[in-house]
């Protein structure tokens, strides 16, 4: 129902309204190529999930800690950060039975940042699961 009004009623031409509804379709595309890796995050044992992201994503990982709090009625701990915010202080939350999910930035300064925390986290060995979404393979070997 989204999609249709955003169709109908947006003001972007026809050519931009064809090319966001392709883009869509490729990001659906990807979820269901990544299916099996989506349902072992899922069947992870957690009870803490870290969503961090900066700039536009800042508002995404808001939402999906919300999302997640709703859906698990608080069985689940959940918080929200900029990666620059996490790294003094919140990342001690960080336990055995945590999720850490990085929305990392497109920003080439801030996609540095990004990953020199995914690399930190993970290297920690802490974290049950640390996740990093980008738009494209990144190399994190050390």
């Amino acid at each position: 129902m989204m999609l249709t009004a955003l169709l109908v009623f947006g003001k972007e031409s026809l050519e931009e309204k064809e090319a966001s509804v392709k883009a869509l379709a490729a990001v659906s595309q990807g979820v269901l190529d990544n299916v099996a890796d989506i349902k072992n995050l899922v069947d992870l044992d957690f009870n803490r999930v870290i969503y961090l992201g900066a700039d536009g994503f800042f508002g995404l990982a808001h939402e999906a800690q919300l999302k997640i709090l709703e859906l698990t009625a608080g069985q689940v701990a959940t918080m929200y950060e900029s990666p620059v915010g996490f790294r003094h202080g919140p990342k001690s939350l960080i336990n055995e039975e945590t999720v850490v999910l990085i929305f990392g930035s497109t920003k080439p300064y801030t996609k540095l940042y990004d990953l020199d925390l995914v690399r930190e986290v993970a290297g920690d060995q802490i974290a049950r699961k640390v996740v990093y979404f980008t738009d494209k393979a990144e190399a994190l070997e050390n």
